[in-house]
């Protein structure tokens, strides 16, 4: 996904930390499911 994004791959791993720091998840899969609860996706 970094790649195609053009991001190094350390942005999109803080992306996702941040992400599932907000959504109070402790997977990446919470995170999605959460998202989707929220609308957010």
């Amino acid at each position: 996904m970094a790649i195609i994004l053009d991001l190094s791959s350390h942005t999109v791993v803080g992306y996702l930390k941040s992400a599932m720091r907000k959504l109070d998840s402790v997977s990446r899969m919470q995170a999605v499911a959460r998202a989707f609860r929220y609308r957010l996706l």
